[in-house]
């Protein structure tokens, strides 16, 4: 790598900057049927890179509002309750539910959008 990081860490930023593109795109496309894939595609980039900063999360969930907001396909409040609030099982305790944890350390506001 020309920085001298491991190859590893600048393709994951690659990775990452280009699943935000495609996201901003799809959004401002409305094109809510891939915004759906490229949030869960994001999602599960962020859930299993090395280092993932709260405010990606962050950011994650606020852009997913437009989706959960917009969308015809998602007119049911749970929708955005089980992304909000959603854990996996299977991962161990301190993963299964980081949007949780990134809404009460760093976007408490999120919750007057399901109150």
């Amino acid at each position: 790598s020309i920085t001298g990081k491991p190859a590893t860490e600048d393709w994951e930023k690659k990775e990452t900057s280009a699943l935000w593109g495609k996201l901003a795109a799809d959004s401002l496309r409305e094109d809510w049927g891939e915004a759906a894939h490229s949030i869960e595609a994001l999602r599960q980039h962020l859930d299993t890179a090395v280092r993932t900063p709260v405010v990606q999360r962050t950011w994650l969930l606020h852009w997913s509002l437009f989706y959960y907001f917009k969308s015809p396909a998602t007119s049911s409040t749970y929708a955005l309750l089980d992304h909000l609030f959603s854990y996996d099982k299977d991962k161990e305790r301190e993963k299964q539910n980081l949007a949780g944890m990134a809404i009460q350390s760093a976007a408490p506001h999120l919750l007057r959008y399901v109150a």
